[in-house]
This record gives C-alpha cells, sequence and structure tokens, in this order.
C-alpha cells in the first residue's frame, strides 16, 4: 500500500483524503473491501467463476474417461468369464452343473471384484471431487 493510501494513526484520516473515513475497527475496513465495488469486480467474479467451471469440466471429463475405460474392462472380463462358464458348460461334454473354477477363472473373478472396487472409488473422489472445488470457490469467492 502506497503511503498516499495510508491512514495516519494519530488523526484517523487518510493520507489520500483527510474525508473518506478510513479509520475504524479491522473488520469494518475489511468488510468495506470485501464489498462489490462495481461493475469490474462482477466482471472479475463472473471470470472465476468460468475459469472454476472450466477446471471442474477437464477434471470430470477426464475423471468420466477413466471410468468408462474401467467399465468397459471390467465388461470384458464378465464376458471373459462367461465364455469361460460356457466353454465348460456346453463343450464336448455338456454339464449340467456349474464347472469348478480354475486358476484362469479365479483370476478374472478376483479382477471383476477390483475394478468394481475401483470404479466405485473413483466415482465417490470425483464426488469429493466437486464437492471440494465448491466449497474453495466459495471460500475463494467470498460467498
Amino acid at each position: 500500500m502506497s503511503e498516499a493510501h495510508t491512514t495516519n494513526a494519530a488523526s484517523g484520516t487518510s493520507g489520500a483524503s483527510g474525508a473518506t473515513g478510513a479509520s475504524g475497527t479491522p473488520g469494518e475496513r475489511r468488510k468495506r473491501l470485501d464489498e462489490p465495488r462495481g461493475v469490474l469486480d462482477n466482471l472479475v467474479f463472473g471470470v472465476r467463476v468460468v475459469l472454476g467451471e472450466i477446471k471442474w469440466l477437464l477434471l470430470g471429463g477426464l475423471r468420466s474417461f477413466e471410468l468408462r475405460q474401467l467399465e468397459r474392462r471390467l465388461d470384458e472380463e464378465r464376458a471373459a468369464l462367461g465364455a469361460w462358464v460356457g466353454e465348460r458348460m456346453l463343450g464336448p461334454k455338456p454339464r449340467k452343473t456349474m464347472p469348478q473354477p480354475d486358476d484362469e477363472a479365479w483370476l478374472r473373478i478376483r479382477q471383476i471384484g477390483f475394478l468394481q472396487d475401483e470404479i466405485a472409488l473413483l466415482r465417490a473422489e470425483r464426488g469429493r471431487l466437486r464437492a471440494d472445488l465448491l466449497e474453495r470457490r466459495r471460500e475463494d469467492l467470498g460467498s
């Protein structure tokens, strides 16, 4: 802050103008500084909100892409497990009971479980990220 805009502690007047009344408690001065002062402040506020939304769109888009990839992989693993069961049930010697899973089947079952957990985790993280971005925006923009 320049000397022209400092408050004279002895007289309680502003260095720029004795009639501005810059005296008061720090909370009152902060409140006056936080109040919107015009069109330019509204423009800056709007630009910050738009930039925040663009950031969310990028982060949300990347997270959605990652989720789609994992869901596609989950569908592939489920299809492969179904094919394994189908081969054993309808193969050269058709069965009436479910075959016992071998190592390949157990690997697919564990992979399906892992992918389901990962998808649930990423969805929850996406929700927390959005809530965190909105909270930070409220704090930064004072609303």
